[in-house]
């Protein structure tokens, strides 16, 4: 930590002139070849960084994160986003509010081949909560291998293909 709400993360890489991938809450944030980053956190923020010194690591065409999106409410001057993380509500980050626009939030990198719920709630400018919004998303990031038998039969020439 070097402020109030600032923060500088150094990382270093096995390999020869690597370009870092900086990620924060799962949107590329920057690519560089500065092994090093400063940014800040809101008060009522979580922020998850994750650095990557090889572009391939982060497949594209295979979403590894989920992006909320929602219209801003008139009335509403920030939005609370929660992840139900280990039999609980996790805060994830608080969002001011944009009137008349639209709003999202990336998740951190989720687990594959699972469900995972999030719930969304505005909060007037006297901190009254609204009705809260959820989302279920069930992220199937990489499809697993096909499995199959096979076998050929003598008499007809014919190779036969089962799921196994």
């Amino acid at each position: 930590m070097i402020g109030s709400n600032a923060w500088e993360i150094r990382v270093s890489s096995s390999l020869e002139d690597p370009t870092y991938y900086w990620y924060r809450n799962g949107v590329l944030w920057a690519t560089t070849t500065l092994p090093v980053m400063q940014f800040d956190v809101g008060n009522d923020e979580t922020v998850d960084i994750e650095v990557l010194d090889d572009s391939s690591a982060a497949a594209e065409g295979w979403p590894s994160r989920a992006r909320l999106a929602w219209n801003a409410q008139d009335d509403a001057a920030s939005y609370l986003v929660e992840q139900y993380e280990d039999s609980a509500w996790e805060v994830k980050q608080r969002i001011q509010s944009a009137p008349g626009g639209r709003l999202r939030w990336d998740s951190a990198v989720l687990d594959d081949d699972t469900v995972h719920q999030f719930r969304v709630t505005p909060y007037d400018v006297n901190g009254i909560a609204g009705t809260m919004f959820t989302f279920s998303i069930h992220m199937v990031r990489r499809p697993g291998p096909l499995l199959l038998d096979a076998s050929f039969d003598d008499e007809t020439g014919k190779v036969t293909l089962a799921a196994s």
